[in-house]
């Protein structure tokens, strides 16, 4: 791979075998595509991993690679298609990365800094079947807690966010890794990294929003972390750019949110939600399902 992704500014792939079955909804599958994401990145120089085709029809064959799928009666969303989110949720555009190393064989870690670096995130694989306990992570010292979001069968995760995980002071945090799970970890970084005064002095946002599910119906739940208060504008907009909901137009004090957007009077198709926090904004895609 490495050798012909030379003097390509974008990498495409596409992730195709026997092991993307159509019906294998697991955590398992979710892994071994995780994996070639993470191998992507970290051996390949990639910049960026796209899916060949995010959406389809069960074909006749059985055999599938897209993310989300049809079933002629239903939709199906493998785990898979919650790993993949893993890291497009959270690795945003800009975002660079950043050595990471891992002392056991079957734990793949890799790690991304933020254009102002201000957020670590850190996507961890457990490719056994069987827990990993009292797994230790070293990292920037941070003043804030880290925002961790799992994917797995046991308990049964999708991309779910978890408890807030004590702010690592010394750089060190410790956590169980479940069987076949993908963990993400985001780190918000503060003037104890190192980094200069110009780069944490820029507005700070941590806790990239999520919404779950998604495909939904009816209804979804967004979430979102601010490190400081500040004035929330939350909006849902069509294909066309028309405002058809506005979820929250407040001020909020610092902390975690969950807010939920019910689409029962709406019609299936594609909507995005815009949110804004002082000057940072973040737009998504909503797919509605009925």
């Amino acid at each position: 791979m490495k050798s012909v992704s030379k003097n390509k500014p974008i990498w495409v792939t596409e992730a195709s075998t026997s092991s993307f079955l159509p019906y294998d909804i697991t955590s398992t599958n979710a892994v071994v595509q995780a994996k070639w994401i993470h191998r992507s990145f970290t051996l390949a120089d990639v910049s960026a991993f796209a899916m060949y085709s995010f959406y389809d029809t069960l074909p006749a064959t059985g055999n599938v690679a897209t993310l989300v799928i049809y079933n002629g009666n239903s939709v199906i969303v493998p785990k898979r298609y919650y790993g993949f989110k893993q890291f497009v949720n959270f690795v945003r555009p800009g975002y660079v990365r950043i050595n990471a190393t891992s002392n056991n064989s079957n734990l793949y870690v890799s790690s991304y800094l933020s254009p102002v670096n201000d957020t670590l995130v850190i996507v961890a694989i457990n490719d056994t079947s069987i827990v990993l306990s009292n797994i230790k992570f070293n990292c920037p010292a941070s003043t804030f807690p880290i925002i961790q979001y799992a994917t797995c069968d046991n308990p049964d995760y999708s991309t779910t966010q978890l408890e807030n995980i004590q702010a690592p002071v010394n750089g060190n945090f410790t956590v169980d890794m479940q069987a076949m799970s993908i963990k993400t970890f985001i780190v918000p970084l503060n003037r104890q990294t190192g980094i200069s005064n110009e780069a944490t002095s820029q507005p700070m946002f941590f806790g990239l929003s999520q919404n779950y599910p998604n495909p939904f119906n009816p209804a979804t739940t967004i979430s979102f972390s601010l490190p400081t208060g500040s004035f929330v504008s939350l909006k849902v907009f069509d294909l066309i750019g028309r405002e058809v909901a506005i979820i929250v137009s407040q001020e909020l004090f610092a902390g975690t949110f969950t807010r939920q957007w019910n689409a029962t009077n709406m019609s299936s198709g594609i909507y995005f939600y815009r949110l804004q926090a002082g000057s940072f904004t973040e737009t998504k895609k909503l797919i509605l399902l009925k």
